[in-house]
C-alpha cells in the first residue's frame, strides 16, 4: 500500500469462532478502525465493507487514511461469535509512486571513470557541461573552506570571516542601503533630547509617571515637609478628608458627623418636656441642627437633621 494515495482498498476476513467457517452476508455488521503511526484508532470513512466472497470483505480507504508510515486495521462484527481480521492486520506503506512490481536485479548503474568518464551516462544531460578539471574554477586555497552563495546564486561576503578581521575594511565603494534609515532615526532621537546637559545630566520635565513607578522606598525620610507643600495643601487635604463621601458611614461625611456630635454635645436644647426636642447648632446657634420626635419615656421615633 502506498502512502497518501487515494482509491486503495484493505481486505479483511470474517469467520465463526465456534466453527472456524467463513462468515458471509455480514457486511452490514462489520466496522473497522484505523491507527496511523501507532496513534489512536479512529473509525474508517467507509463505514461498512463491500463483501467479496467466502468470508472476504474490503474497505475503501481515503487518501488521508493512508497518510502514514505504519497502518493498523482493527475490524469488528456486531454479530455474535464472529471474528474479523485485517488481511494483513498491519501494513508498512511505501512512498507514493513506488512500484511494487519492479525488482532491481544485477548492476544497471553506470560508473564514473577516470577524469569523470561516463558522467553523462547517469542520465542528467547537465553533467555534460561539467568540466573534469574543476580545479580551474573558483576554489578555496585551504581545504575545508566554502564560498557563501545565496539561494539565487549570488556569491556573498561573510564579514565575520574576513581574512584579517583586525584590519580596517575600506567600504568606500559599498552602499549600505539602511544608512539613510539609521540617520533618520538618529536625528529623531536627537530632536527629543535637550540641547545641553545640566551638571552632566539631562534636565527635563516628566509629563506622566507610570503607576507604581514611585515607591515608598524611593522617598527619603522627611522629604515631604511644610516647605515642600503648597500653601493651600493642608486645606485641600483637610477638605478631602472632611467631605469624603460615606467617610463615616453610608450617606454621612466626617464633616456632617462632627456637626451632629457638636450639636448634641454643646448645642442649646428645647422642648425637653414635650414630644418634640430641638437641638441648635453649637456656638453659632443659627439653626436647628437636630429635631427629634420622642415618647414620654424619651425614646426617639423620628429625627430630622440639618447637616448644612
Amino acid at each position: 500500500m502506498q502512502r497518501n494515495v487515494a482509491s486503495q482498498k484493505w481486505r479483511c476476513f470474517a469467520f465463526d469462532i465456534s466453527t472456524n467457517a467463513p462468515k458471509t452476508g455480514d457486511a452490514a455488521n462489520i466496522t473497522a478502525k484505523i491507527s496511523k503511526d501507532f496513534g489512536v484508532a479512529t473509525a474508517t470513512n467507509d463505514v461498512n465493507p463491500t463483501e467479496l466472497e467466502l468470508g472476504f470483505y474490503e474497505f475503501d480507504l481515503t487518501q488521508a487514511e493512508t497518510n502514514a508510515d505504519d497502518l493498523l486495521l482493527i475490524c469488528d462484527s456486531s454479530t455474535a461469535s464472529i471474528s474479523v481480521l485485517g488481511c494483513p492486520t498491519r501494513i508498512a506503506t511505501t512512498p507514493a509512486g513506488w512500484s511494487d512490481d519492479v525488482i532491481q536485479t544485477g548492476d544497471s548503474f553506470a560508473r564514473i571513470g577516470a577524469a569523470g568518464a561516463s558522467l553523462t551516462n547517469i542520465g542528467d544531460t547537465r553533467m555534460a557541461n561539467l568540466d573534469a578539471a574543476v580545479t580551474t574554477r573558483l576554489a578555496p586555497t585551504v581545504s575545508g573552506r566554502t564560498l557563501d552563495v545565496s539561494t539565487t546564486g549570488e556569491a556573498g561576503v561573510d564579514w565575520a570571516n574576513v581574512g584579517s578581521p583586525t584590519t580596517t575594511l575600506n567600504l568606500s565603494g559599498t552602499t549600505v542601503k539602511t544608512a539613510t534609515d539609521v540617520e533618520t532615526d538618529t536625528a529623531d532621537i536627537q530632536g527629543r533630547l535637550p540641547a545641553a546637559l545640566v551638571s552632566g545630566r539631562i534636565d527635563a520635565s516628566a509629563g506622566a509617571v507610570a503607576a507604581g513607578a514611585i515607591t515608598a522606598a524611593a522617598i527619603a525620610t522627611d522629604a515631604i515637609d511644610a516647605d515642600a507643600l503648597a500653601a493651600d495643601a493642608v486645606t485641600e487635604i483637610a477638605t478631602g478628608m472632611l467631605d469624603l463621601a460615606a467617610g463615616v458611614e453610608t450617606g454621612l461625611t466626617l464633616r456632617q458627623a462632627m456637626r451632629l456630635i457638636a450639636a448634641a454635645s454643646a448645642g442649646k436644647l428645647s422642648g425637653a418636656a414635650t414630644t418634640t426636642i430641638t437641638i441648635r447648632n453649637a456656638v453659632a446657634d443659627s439653626k436647628d441642627r437636630i429635631t427629634a420626635t420622642v415618647s414620654a419615656d424619651g425614646n426617639r421615633s423620628a429625627i430630622v437633621y440639618d447637616l448644612t
